[in-house]
């Protein structure tokens, strides 16, 4: 499923209109690689079960704007609007400002996760992951995507 993940975002590079929708679909990538990596190893607390509530709500996300986009077209096909297709965004800003702050609060709900984690290691009723420090690493670096996210699509918006 994964390679399926890398295939779609490939395409979403290649279409290059939209910002958030690519980074949304690699990160759903490395969280699946995760995921199977921390199943492997029998990992499977608090936050491998984390993780996997958020590639579902993901997934969900994900269709839900790939549906309204199609409505959305379907709706200008039918008022006789054309559109030429390499003008228009893949997504409708609004759409990836929701994209955008779905992803902020993946990044909060696996920061309480990892946070969980730690505490049940400081009071002994788990062992500590091998790649917790890891995970840490990973959910900071997507932080700081975000914000970087937030400033692109500012930038787009006043380009002249």
């Amino acid at each position: 499923m994964s390679e399926d993940a890398a295939s779609c975002l490939h395409i979403l590079d290649e279409d290059g209109t939209t910002i958030v929708f690519p980074n949304v679909v690699g990160h759903l990538s490395e969280d699946m690689g995760t995921v199977a990596d921390r199943l492997a190893a029998y990992q499977v607390g608090a936050l491998t079960q984390a993780i996997e509530q958020e590639i579902v709500e993901t997934l969900e996300q994900l269709l839900g704007a790939v549906q309204r986009m199609r409505q959305d077209n379907e709706q200008q096909g039918m008022s006789g609007l054309s559109s030429d297709a390499g003008q228009s965004p893949l997504l409708p800003q609004s759409a990836e400002l929701k994209l955008l702050r779905a992803s902020q609060l993946r990044v909060n709900t696996r920061t309480a996760a990892i946070e969980e984690d730690v505490k049940a290691i400081e009071n002994g009723t788990v062992q500590m992951d091998s790649d917790l420090l890891e995970v840490f690493r990973a959910v900071a670096a997507r932080q700081v995507e975000c914000a970087g996210i937030a400033k692109e699509m500012r930038d787009r918006q006043y380009q002249p």
